[in-house]
C-alpha cells in the first residue's frame, strides 16, 4: 500500500481515503452506536449519514459496520481506526479549548503585562545573508588595525 496526500483526503490507502467529513460521521455512528443517534448529534438526516458512510466503506474497500438483528455491529477494521478518529477528535478538542482560551483573554496568548522577547531583525534582503559591506565594517571594528 501506498499512501499519497491529495487535498482533504486522509487515512489514504490502496484503494482510497477517507474525507473529514466521512471520519466524523463514521466516529459519531461508532460513538453513538446508531445511525439515527448520530444524525441527530451531526444535525443532518439519517439518509445523510448512510449515503457518507456508505462512500467512505466504498473508499476505503471494506465495511466498517455489520447488520446483525436491526443493530449496526463495529467491525475488525472499525475498531483499528476508531483509535486513530478518537485522536483527531482529540486534538480538535484541545484546539477549540485553545481558541476559546484565547477568546476569552481578548486575544492574547500570555497574561496581561507580559512581554514576549523581540524577534532578531532579518536584513532588508529578506534572505538572512549579511551584506559584504556590513560584514566587511564589523571585521574592521573587531580587529583594528594597529
Amino acid at each position: 500500500m501506498t499512501a499519497k496526500a491529495v487535498g482533504p483526503v486522509l487515512l489514504q490507502g490502496y484503494r482510497g481515503g477517507m474525507r473529514f467529513r466521512q471520519i466524523e460521521v463514521f466516529h459519531a455512528v461508532y460513538t453513538h452506536g446508531s445511525i439515527s443517534a448520530a444524525a441527530r448529534v451531526l444535525g443532518v438526516s439519517q439518509p445523510s449519514v448512510s449515503k457518507t458512510l456508505r462512500h467512505a466503506e466504498d473508499n476505503l474497500g471494506f465495511q466498517l459496520f455489520q447488520l446483525a438483528r436491526g443493530r449496526l455491529i463495529p467491525t475488525d477494521e472499525a475498531h483499528a481506526l476508531i483509535r486513530e478518529a478518537g485522536d483527531i477528535f482529540d486534538r480538535l478538542a484541545s484546539l477549540q479549548q485553545t481558541a476559546r482560551n484565547l477568546s476569552q483573554a481578548g486575544g492574547r496568548p500570555y497574561p496581561p503585562g507580559y512581554r514576549a522577547q523581540p524577534r532578531a531583525r532579518r536584513h532588508p534582503a529578506g534572505d538572512g545573508a549579511v551584506p559584504a559591506r556590513l560584514a566587511a565594517r564589523h571585521l574592521r571594528s573587531a580587529h583594528p588595525s594597529s
